[in-house]
């Protein structure tokens, strides 16, 4: 699932994040003493909520079975110990204070499918509901650390406190090299959700749904938690995962441990560009957070996880030709092919969803991974969504075909061994799992 598609941008407070101040005015702190200098254009204010400003150029790329995105460029201000500026917000109980992050950004999107947008928009408001860490900058290495909670309740308690209080790790790690941009999204399943909070689950949560084809099947395997650990150097991501495991201790159970890269210019193992058609702008969010067709979970997204593992060797042995006819773009240079209009469909087409005239996207962070030595290449699929059923619209045309028995012929070489579904709820939901015990 490889290729683009927009929906027009709705307008909600959800999704608003402030812009950057006018030009000859600048972001202030109200204790100038308090900043240290961690490098010639990093200010950072000490504390429980250190910041940073990127300095101007820098640039972060990113493409995307299901396929990514693309990186900012600019002067830019993140969160947390991935940068945004933030101020205090009041210490729940057991005393773990949170960021509440005032997330100033400026996308610079200069080509279409090039680069992802931050989720922001047009009007100066505060954002009132955080989302977490969905469209995190692309990062040169990831973790994809999957998980199921033990049965006792002590379990859930410890689970819940750790996920809840998931900032304090990354400050922990981060604060070490901030350019790295440590980041750590949590998705939770539905067969662990009502252990974990008396909130109303989001209205389309289900457990990943197997699909079966004449001649593939998309496998649906057990999976509680998500972490998705990103960062830009692979030893923060070690180090995190070390100290999240630690706080979880036995009351988890590790189901995978995937370690992705990134591939040259941004390419599968597959040799193609992966993921040159994410959303950018504001369409990120329009495409990725839920707004008010579920006001409990506002802010949240869907997250469903697949990991295939190709078979290079037969791939390999195909022509540049068939090869460029099975993904629907060139190899080289990643043009776009003409779409079938009957008969065989390539995975670009099959994984683009229209619906009465409309297409609807998803955001992508695949990864490469494997071990020559042991003769292992995959791709970690990763997609973000507003709506679970687009992904899961996507899976049915590439598994069962369209019309039905043509699949995805990307599928004769990549077998899918792993399926999961989780959400992500919003950072402030997230967060509060600690004050608000579950009832069941």
């Amino acid at each position: 699932m490889r290729d683009d598609a927009t929906i027009p941008h709705h307008e909600s407070a959800a999704f608003g994040n402030p812009d950057l101040p006018p030009e000859g005015e600048s972001n202030t702190v109200d204790d100038p003493a308090s900043l240290t200098m961690t490098g010639p254009q990093n200010p950072v204010i000490e504390g429980q909520f250190p910041g940073q400003i990127d300095a101007p150029g820098t640039s972060r790329q990113h493409d995307g079975l299901p396929r990514g995105r693309r990186g900012v460029q600019g002067a830019e201000v993140r969160g947390d110990l991935a940068g945004e500026l933030a101020e205090p917000r009041p210490a729940r109980a057991g005393g773990r204070a949170g960021p509440e992050v005032l997330d100033r950004r400026r996308n610079a999107c200069p080509t279409r499918c090039s680069r992802f947008g931050s989720m922001s928009n047009s009007s100066s408001r505060r954002v009132p509901i955080e989302a977490q860490k969905v469209d995190a900058p692309l990062t040169s290495s990831a973790t994809f650390l999957v998980v199921t909670v033990n049965d006792d309740a002590d379990a859930a308690a410890t689970v819940r406190d750790t996920v809840s209080g998931i900032d304090d790790i990354i400050k922990n790690v981060g604060f070490r090299d901030l350019d790295a941009q440590l980041s750590c999204t949590v998705g939770i399943g539905s067969r662990v959700w009502p252990r974990l909070t008396s909130r109303a689950a989001p209205r389309g949560l289900h457990p990943f749904t197997a699909v079966t084809g004449a001649t593939h099947t998309a496998p649906s395997t057990p999976g509680d938690i998500l972490f998705h650990i990103r960062a830009n150097r692979q030893d923060l991501t070690f180090e995190f995962e070390r100290q999240l495991m630690d706080a979880l201790g036995d009351a988890v159970t590790v189901v995978d441990e995937t370690t992705g890269f990134r591939y040259f210019d941004v390419r599968d193992l597959l040799g193609f560009v992966d993921g040159t058609a994410n959303p950018v702008g504001n369409a990120v969010a329009d495409s990725t957070l839920i707004g008010d067709e579920d006001p409990d979970n506002a802010g949240g997204s869907y997250v469903v996880i697949q990991k295939y593992l190709h078979d290079l060797d037969t791939w390999q042995a195909l022509t540049t030709e068939q090869q460029e006819a099975i993904i629907g773009r060139k190899k080289a240079d990643n043009v776009e092919l003409d779409d079938a209009d009957t008969g065989q469909k390539s995975h670009k087409t099959l994984s683009t969803i229209v619906v009465d005239g409309v297409e609807h996207d998803i955001l992508r962070d695949n990864m490469p991974f494997g071990s020559p030595g042991a003769s292992e290449f995959g791709t970690y699929f990763i997609g973000y969504s507003r709506h679970l059923w687009v992904i899961e619209k996507m899976l049915e045309r590439m598994f069962i075909g369209d019309p039905p028995g043509l699949h995805d012929r990307i599928l004769d070489f990549s077998t899918p061994v792993m399926g999961c579904t989780f959400f992500a709820p919003s950072a402030d939901a997230l967060s509060a799992l600690g004050d608000d015990p579950a009832t069941a």
